[in-house]
């Protein structure tokens, strides 16, 4: 996901656990960039490589195949394959003939992906797509156009360039991918729990393999299945570590590098706390409360995203408005603190339980539409 998904929130993800793989958010690459892999965008290639649970997917943009190979013998060995994004709306992406614009004409979407597969070689190249860039009803003849190559694997987001991320998504063309491709299919769209991911089964019973974006934000704990988490100290922590990847990126390589095999799928607030702590402490500073910590406007913000998300799943008295206008990381989990006590919970074990009528919120359309 893009401007979401850095090194600090994907550590932060490893650290919530139950995730097979992580993506990187799409390198733009051109004819100069990159000349070599930039350590901070995705040190789990490099220093610590093979520390994790949860593997990397690289994902790069481009709007010319040669680009886009360039990228792949640059990578070389650090990758097992490179993965294309061809689904990004954005307009700006579109415009510079990337992204989901790469599905504009079904042949030259086919010739794009036919040339950087015969030069990376089979199993290379992996794909992310939409339905269409127009309407779905370009599906088909774009399918067509690569389903002879051998791909790693297609991600299939079910809506059309125009839909972004509104209405649902339809499962029914993944399952069409998933009949009509030789590779693996990824399904993409609207998963939120088990509960939804069922529902989406009914309709496409052949993909076994899904990615969760958005939902993941909504709630972190969706891949383990869990009811319950230390929601208050996981969003201390991922605050924190977005203030050192903004301040010290070094750093946080090094505390995750020492970290090591760690503990990962951290159940309790004593285990978030103490990373914190470790955390901390190798940025030389040192505090009674890690929720005291000063932290930069923009790693506050950043948490906030993460809120804004996540109290979807919690109880309905998270929704309270005015706990985004706090400006210190302090008085952010004092203010959590006081509307857990106020609602009778344990702060140190939030209950978790996705809120469908609240889906309207995160899908770029009004109250109420479907």
């Amino acid at each position: 996901m893009e401007g979401v998904t850095d090194f600090a929130t994907r550590l932060w993800f490893q650290m919530v656990g139950g995730m097979a793989f992580t993506w990187t958010p799409f390198m733009r690459v051109t004819d100069s960039f990159p000349a070599k892999l930039p350590e901070a965008f995705a040190p789990e290639l490099t220093t610590l490589k093979g520390m994790f649970p949860a593997d990397l997917i690289l994902q790069v943009m481009g709007s010319r195949p040669e680009d886009v190979v360039r990228t792949a013998d640059v990578l070389g060995d650090k990758i097992a394959f490179i993965d294309l994004n061809c689904g990004c709306p954005s307009p700006t992406v579109v415009s510079s003939r990337a992204g989901s614009s790469l599905l504009e004409q079904a042949d030259i979407f086919g010739d794009f992906l036919e040339f950087v597969s015969r030069r990376v070689g089979p199993g290379r190249l992996s794909v992310k797509m939409r339905t269409g860039f127009h309407d779905a009803k370009e599906f088909p003849a774009l399918l067509s156009a690569i389903k002879h190559l051998p791909l790693r694997h297609l991600t299939v987001h079910g809506r059309t360039r125009p839909g972004r991320y509104l209405g649902e998504a339809d499962w029914s063309l993944i399952q069409y991918a998933q009949d009509t491709m030789s590779c693996p299919v990824i399904g993409s769209g609207d998963i939120c729990d088990k509960e939804s991911l069922a529902v989406r089964s009914l309709t496409a019973a052949g993909v076994n393999r899904v990615i969760i974006g958005r939902g993941a934000l909504r709630n972190p704990w969706i891949f383990s299945g869990k009811t319950a988490a230390p929601v208050l100290m996981a969003v201390i922590a991922f605050i924190v570590m977005q203030d050192t990847a903004f301040h010290s990126p070094e750093m946080l390589t090094r505390w995750a590098a020492e970290r090591g095999g760690g503990s990962f799928g951290l159940e309790t607030e004593d285990e978030w706390r103490r990373d914190i702590e470790s955390l901390l402490r190798i940025c030389g500073v040192s505090v009674s409360d890690v929720g005291s910590v000063e932290v930069s406007a923009r790693a506050l913000s950043r948490g906030k995203m993460l809120w804004n998300y996540l109290r979807s799943s919690l109880p309905e008295v998270f929704m309270e408005p005015l706990l985004m206008r706090r400006t210190k990381l302090s008085d952010f989990a004092a203010g959590i603190r006081e509307i857990s006590q106020s609602a009778g919970l344990s702060v140190g074990q939030l209950p978790l339980r996705h809120r469908p009528e609240l889906n309207w919120m995160y899908s770029g359309q009004g109250r109420g539409v479907k």
